[in-house]
């Protein structure tokens, strides 16, 4: 007998934020593989594992499993055509989510998994371990169930750029480094990186605090080359590792908003460069890495803690920076999280000679995944093809552009929480 119990959590007289729950009849269409329900599955990856956790039944303790949401007789009828691989992963994430940290530290440790980071850590890391061995085997006989990744490689990129102590809003930021680090999602592997300092021209003097915070030399700026070189050697290097031609599927990753909302679109103004299109979208990681692990928003060096590692090399040095931003998105990868496109940059001109001002918006997952298929929106074409990299996964409707958009969060320098080395190092 299938009975629904209190759902977990819930006080009386506290509001309490529910997990989203996979719905009972959305199983049965992602197994029967329903053509308009196809990326259901796909986008469960995108988020908490969580959203996976429907219970169906009992499990073989005879305990009473908790339920979304009850299904009526129609669903009930029809249940002997859900999949069963969706009836045991129920079970699998309830028996996880009762489990006790000792638990939870022996089982990843008889499977040979890594035990670091905190109880949400390891409970995704389990769960997802779970649903990739079962899926993979349930692909195999049933080919409908749809099992990719977004992307076929990240591109994580974190400019370091001039800075004063100052009021950052007025300040005009210049890239004066410029790494990237290619992240091949199949291995989940580093294959390969590009590094470049780059001289500044609106203040071809460093400031101290610049220099403290960043460690680039006023020497080391002094002998690199503008930032156009710079770009036009980086898109050499995309060219020559197929990352701008049909074959090459890939999505920038940054650590926040600013790398693209604010550094690169001020720095293409001062250059008169036109803005990218391979970067106008991107992932957040820190929005993504909020959302798996079912955990606030933290900074680059509170995830690595939270996943029991710690950081390796310089803070605030754009090579080490992006490389430990790698090692997340790696990490994030064998927990089983499939990162998608979070924000995006609009052209609008609207605050374009407004220092500070530049726009980023969200992307939600419904707009992220109505943009990977091709079809007409308000008697427009959505600029979407499945092959193409720019077209997929950088171009936005003309409706799209029009929505309200907000500024990009201030870069407070003094900001303890974001730069707690720099501060501890002046004390």
């Amino acid at each position: 007998m299938i009975r629904r119990t209190k759902p977990r959590g819930n006080e009386e007289g506290k509001e309490t934020k529910k997990d989203p729950v996979l719905k009972f009849s959305d199983t049965q269409l992602i197994a029967s593989g329903a053509a308009s329900h196809r990326n259901v599955f796909s986008a469960l990856a995108d988020t908490s594992v969580e959203m996976i956790d429907v219970d169906i039944g009992g499990d073989h303790s005879g305990e009473d499993i908790e339920m979304g949401e009850e299904p009526n007789n129609s669903q009930m009828e029809k249940s002997t055509d859900v999949n069963p691989v969706f009836r045991e992963l129920a079970v699998i994430n309830g028996k996880i989510n009762r489990m006790s940290n000792d638990e939870l530290r022996q089982k990843l440790r008889s499977l040979r998994l890594d035990q670091r980071g905190n109880r949400e850590v390891r409970k995704n890391r389990l769960k997802s371990y779970y649903r990739t061995e079962k899926l993979e085997e349930a692909y195999k006989k049933d080919p409908k169930i749809e099992l990719y990744k977004y992307f076929d490689y990240y591109l994580v990129i974190d400019f370091e750029a001039t800075c004063d102590a100052g009021n950052s809003q007025t300040y005009r930021h210049e890239i004066i480094e410029f790494p990237a680090m290619l992240v091949d999602t199949s291995q989940s592997k580093i294959i390969a990186e590009f590094h470049s300092y780059v001289r500044p021209v609106i203040n071809p003097k460093l400031t101290e605090f610049c220099t403290c915070l960043t460690g680039i030399t006023q020497e080391l700026v002094n002998f690199a080359p503008e930032f156009p070189e710079v770009l036009k050697k980086f898109e050499e290097w995309l060219k020559e590792h197929n990352l701008l031609q049909k074959s090459g599927r890939f999505a920038v990753v940054t650590d926040g908003p600013w790398d693209m909302g604010r550094f690169m679109y001020l720095q293409c103004k001062t250059s008169n460069l036109p803005f990218p299109k391979w970067c106008r979208q991107w992932i957040n990681i820190r929005k993504t890495y909020s959302n798996f692990y079912n955990s606030k928003r933290i900074c680059l060096k509170d995830m690595l803690s939270t996943l029991g590692m710690r950081f390796e090399g310089k803070p605030h040095c754009g090579r080490d920076d992006a490389y430990n931003i790698a090692r997340i998105a790696m990490r994030l990868l064998r927990d089983g999280a499939n990162m998608r496109l979070n924000e995006e940059i609009s052209m609008s001109e609207r605050y374009s000679d407004i220092p500070g001002m530049t726009m980023v918006r969200n992307i939600t997952r419904q707009s992220f995944l109505a943009r990977r298929s091709p079809k007409k929106t308000n008697g427009n074409k959505m600029n979407i093809k499945e092959d193409n990299e720019n077209e997929d996964s950088q171009m936005i409707t003309d409706n799209e552009i029009s929505k309200e958009l907000r500024p990009a969060t201030e870069i407070d320098h003094r900001n303890e929480d974001e730069f707690p080395d720099l501060l501890k190092s002046n004390t």
